[in-house]
Formats: structure tokens, C-alpha cells, sequence
């Protein structure tokens, strides 16, 4: 049907048994078409031009619905389709273009919701809301795909993949995209946009078989939502190592009520799952030392943080334990015997040998015979190498730091591996 309706269209309620041919029709009213029911497919595409609300709610097509090329302008909505059923696709793309809202909640799609090339625009709000929808097939916001206003797919069902890739996300100050509580079987693809989403993007509590994303999609800091986000993997063409990741945890939008931790574990297991497990281990030390330093606000607390993280990483890396103190018992025992004028022994002492003196006295629980017949007389004098006279006491000072340092390592050491520190 190619015509110029002055005034609306009402095929409310009507039934179709073939299709619906409305390919170049330019219609200036609203087109009511509530609870239609086409047996084919219904097209309105190719020049369809609709200048009021065009409304399918609770359509019943048993073929596609094809929108390509149509323009919908409405002040408000200008395509409504909420409770819509299709046995095929449902095209809104190579040329559509909305200026109004577009509705799709609670939509039942039999094929694919085909947007690529589409362009929606709503100068406030939601430009595209797909909440509850249900999509046997894929999602494609793709090659030309432009969106002015939030897209919502908040609950979605996705059999297939989604792609928003050469796609526009603008809602700036606002949501651009929200993925919220998305069930999609297949691919995330979220990369090679045009140009970073301007607005924030929410994949909170969203579940996906595949995570497909670049750095260059990713949203600005504190615009990031993805607390809850649950994905089996990280395809191979995606960032992969832990720094760039831990760089993408970064961008999360500050919660007020606390660090959230799911991310982090969340990334973890996926690098777990897929054999890598030194970067697993650097995101759960990341964890703990954001979480660490959001807890403890006096320096005392951060002071122990900071211990904790430089020796053992919370206890994920007990081995950094095992190698400072190998450095410090290796430096004491230079100290030591470059000193060795300065030490005075008891009777039947063994001879004086200043590793075996340095890991006697560095190791708390363990006696080679030298700490008990050996101490620094702090009255002596000594030199360094004939240059330098230093008093005993340089000795004696040294050494009681370094028993301290003993006992602080050699504590740490043993509750890493025995896991007594929490890891979690």
C-alpha cells in the first residue's frame, strides 16, 4: 500500500489472514493496530512514514515484523509495541529511524530483533525499552546503529547473542545502555564502537555465556555498573591480562554503601576457569587491598594492610614471605661478619659464623647454637672495612630489629600457608 492518509488508521482488533502491506505509506495520525492478528507478515518499510504513534500492543504476527527504512515520529512514542508476538524477526533497521520512544516491553520475538543501521532518538529518556522482552534468536545494535536516549533491556531473555558493535550509545548524564538483569545464552559483544558510550552503561546482575568487549567501548569512570554481571568466559580477542581488567573494575560507579566485591570475584573464577591462574591471583590480592583500605580508615589499620600486602598478598602469595627473609638474613649476616670484633661469647662457645648467627637469631623456633653463646658487646668498638669506627651499639640496635623482623616474617609466613590468613 503506497497512500497519503490525512488522518489515523484503525485496524484495532482486525485479523489478517495474509499479510499486511504498508511499504511506502505515509500516514500523518496515530496507526492503531492494538491486539492485531496477521497470520503472514506485517510490513511497514521501505518509505513508511508514520507522523503520530503507530500502536501494536499485543500484536499477534505469525510471520516478521519489517520496519526497515520506516520513519516513526511521534512526540512521545512513536512506535508502541509492548506485549507484541512474532513467529520471525522483528526488523528495525537499514534506515529506520524513530524520533519518540519505542516500546518492546514484554515483547515475545519468534526470530531476531534485527536493529542494524537503526537510529532512535528521544530527547529525554528511554529511547528503546526492551524490558522483559523475550528473543528466541539475537540481538543486533550494530553497523550503524545510533541511539539518542537510554536503550533498556532490564530482564531480557536472549537465546542468542548480542551484538552492539560500529554502534552509538549517547545518553549523556544519564544510563546509555542497561543490560540490568539480562538473561543472554550466547555473546556479550560490546566493542568496536563508534565512539565510547557517552551516558553510563549497567550490566548489573546480567548473565552472559561469552564476554566480548575492548577498552575502547568502555564507559568513563564511576559509569560502569557490573556488580552482580555473571560471565562464563572472556573470548580470546578481548583484554585478557589482569592489569587491563583490574583497569575496567576501576570505572565502576561508586555504590555509597560499600566496596562491591562480586566483580573481582567474579574475574577471578572466570580466569580460573580458564588456566590463568597468576592473574586470578592478582585480581583476589586487588581485592583484598581495595577492600582493606576502604575498612580501615586510622593508619594503624592501614599500616597492617600494608604489611599484609607487600609480604605475603593477603596470604596469596606466601613465597614473598620466604624471599624477604632470605634478604634480610642474607644482609644481617654481612653485617655480622664485618662486626664480628664486636661480639663476645660464653664459655665453650662454638666458633662465631655469622650466617649460622644470622638465621639463629632471625628464626624463632629454631636453634643452631650461635644465638645462645654469641651477643654484641654494645662497649666494643668495630670497623667498616678500616674506614669507619662504630660503636657496639650500631650492632646491638641492628640486631633486635632484625630478631623483630623474625618473628613479624616468620608469623606471617606460617599463616599463609597454612591459610590461616582469610583470602576471601
Amino acid at each position: 500500500m503506497e497512500a497519503t492518509i490525512p488522518g489515523a488508521v484503525w485496524l484495532a482488533g482486525a485479523r489478517i489472514g495474509g499479510d499486511l502491506l504498508c511499504g511506502g505509506a505515509d500516514v500523518a495520525g496515530t496507526f492503531f493496530a492494538d491486539g492485531i492478528r496477521i497470520d503472514g507478515n506485517a510490513f511497514l518499510r521501505n518509505g513508511f512514514r508514520a507522523g503520530g504513534e503507530v500502536r501494536l500492543p499485543g500484536a499477534q504476527i505469525g510471520g516478521e515484523l519489517d520496519c526497515s527504512g520506516g520513519f516513526f515520529e511521534s512526540a512521545d512514542d512513536s512506535l508502541t509495541a509492548f506485549g507484541l508476538r512474532t513467529g520471525g524477526n522483528v526488523r528495525l533497521g537499514l534506515g529506520f529511524r524513530a524520533v519518540g520512544r519505542v516500546q518492546l516491553m514484554g515483547a515475545e520475538i519468534g526470530g531476531s530483533l534485527i536493529c542494524t543501521g537503526g537510529n532512535f532518538e528521544q530527547s529525554e529518556g528511554y529511547a528503546l525499552a526492551a524490558d522483559g522482552i523475550q528473543v528466541r534468536a539475537g540481538v543486533f545494535l550494530r553497523d550503524g546503529f545510533h541511539a539518542m536516549g537510554t536503550i533498556r533491556f532490564i530482564d531480557a531473555h536472549i537465546t542468542g547473542s548480542m551484538e552492539c558493535t560500529d554502534a552509538s550509545f549517547r545518553c549523556d548524564g544519564q544510563r546509555a545502555l542497561t543490560l540490568q538483569g539480562a538473561q543472554i545464552t550466547g555473546a556479550l559483544f560490546f566493542r568496536a564502537l563508534a565512539h565510547p558510550p557517552e551516558g553510563e552503561v549497567v550490566f548489573s546482575n546480567a548473565t552472559v555465556g561469552r564476554l566480548v568487549d575492548d577498552a575502547a567501548a568502555w564507559p568513563l569512570p564511576g559509569e560502569l555498573h557490573i556488580d552482580g554481571f555473571v560471565y562464563q568466559e572472556i573470548d580470546a580477542g578481548s583484554p585478557l591480562d589482569a592489569p587491563t581488567r583490574l583497569q575496567w573494575l576501576e570505572l565502576q560507579a561508586d555504590r555509597g554503601g560499600g566496596m562491591a566485591t562480586q566483580p573481582y570475584e567474579q574475574l577471578a573464577a572466570v580466569y580460573d576457569r580458564m588456566g590463568h591462574e597468576n592473574d586470578a591471583v592478582t585480581i583476589r590480592v586487588a581485592k583484598q587491598r581495595a577492600l582493606r583500605h576502604q575498612r580501615h580508615r586510622l593508619s594503624a589499620g592501614r599500616g597492617l594492610s600494608a604489611l599484609l600486602y607487600w609480604t605475603i598478598r593477603y596470604g596469596w602469595a606466601p613465597w614473598r614471605a620466604v624471599i624477604i627473609g632470605m634478604f634480610v638474613v642474607a644482609l644481617s649476616a654481612a653485617l655480622f661478619a664485618v662486626a664480628d670484633g664486636a661480639f663476645v661469647s660464653t664459655n665453650d662457645a662454638p666458633p662465631f659464623f655469622a650466617p649460622a648467627f644470622a638465621l639463629d637469631t632471625f628464626l624463632p623456633f629454631v636453634n643452631l647454637g650461635q644465638e645462645e653463646h654469641w651477643r654484641p658487646d654494645p662497649n666494643a668498638d668495630w670497623s667498616l672495612l678500616g674506614l669507619s669506627e662504630f660503636s657496639g651499639w650500631v650492632v646491638q640496635i641492628w640486631l633486635w630489629g632484625h630478631i623483630l623482623l623474625g618473628w613479624t616474617i616468620s608469623t606471617l609466613a606460617v599463616a599463609a600457608f597454612t591459610g590461616l590468613v582469610r583470602r576471601t
